[in-house]
């Protein structure tokens, strides 16, 4: 969507034909795994934007069966009305929620730090061990030894993990030294002895820190370096004023953590009969 020659919204969108059934469904661009999903609107064209992109989808209604906007936050411009276009109805469902611990720290929050700090004290008395965030000279590395230490955990459940692919560790690669140069890259390693064995990955924005993705050495199992590696994400995040998102799964140990489940819709659009 344009306006005098400039860019006033972004919806990514494709039409999917390979489901088990014979439907033709538009989805969002990242339709699958993600967390969330949106398009993007300027504020002061975001109702302006979803008006052309409703209608668009209904001018070429003859392409598709069904629209689907999946991982949507309440606040979404995709949950607007649909403006009294007769040709389209559309409903939204609550969808698998994210995890997330909000700006003001929890009683369960600060007992999980003081555990963490426990942890680490004990660790660093038999140990001895450092946490570095990572830089444009040990970005490499810490990848390199991220990449390991989570396909290492995954295989060893007979899993192939999120990495397993040259393809998609190339891309992790080419986002995160992106990241890094805009300075939103979260990227936390853990060394002993000079052995990396665990890694926080994930990134900033705005006013939220996203835990995406992390690996642990097994062998360090039994000092608690992933609790260690979480609590210093936790900390960080809460010190640069950020709630610290979990990211979508109900694993029980988010939630020792003080984290609450977030709100996720989703969308769906179909033809008026």
């Amino acid at each position: 969507m344009w306006t005098n020659h400039q860019l006033a919204g972004l919806a990514p969108l494709y039409i999917y034909e390979k489901g088990t059934d014979s439907a033709r469904r538009i989805f969002l661009l990242g339709t699958g795994n993600s967390d969330y999903l949106d398009a993007i609107f300027r504020p002061e064209f975001r109702r302006s934007c979803w008006d052309a992109l409703v209608a668009e989808i209904a001018n070429r209604r003859e392409l598709w069966d069904e629209c689907n906007f999946p991982r949507l936050r309440p606040d979404s411009p995709l949950l607007q009305d649909l403006g009294g276009e007769p040709r389209l109805i559309a409903n939204s469902t609550e969808e698998k929620p994210c995890v997330t611990l909000g700006l003001s720290p929890t009683t369960p929050t600060d007992r999980m730090l003081k555990t963490a700090n426990t942890y680490a004290r004990k660790l660093q008395e038999k140990e001895g061990f450092s946490i570095e965030h990572a830089t444009a000279a040990s970005l490499d590395e810490l990848l390199s030894a991220f990449e390991q230490l989570h396909q290492r955990r995954w295989r060893a459940k007979g899993f192939s993990g999120v990495l397993s692919e040259d393809r998609d560790r190339s891309f992790h690669r080419q986002v995160a030294s992106r990241f890094l140069k805009a300075g939103t890259l979260m990227l936390y390693a853990m060394r002993i002895q000079e052995k990396i064995v665990s890694v926080v990955y994930g990134f900033h924005h705005r006013d939220r820190t996203y835990s995406y993705l992390t690996g642990f050495d097994p062998d360090y199992r039994r000092h608690s370096v992933g609790t260690i590696m979480v609590g210093h994400a936790i900390r960080q995040s809460i010190e640069s004023r950020r709630s610290f998102d979990f990211l979508k799964g109900q694993e029980p140990y988010k939630y020792r953590w003080g984290a609450h489940d977030e709100v996720v819709l989703g969308r769906t659009i179909r033809k008026a009969r």
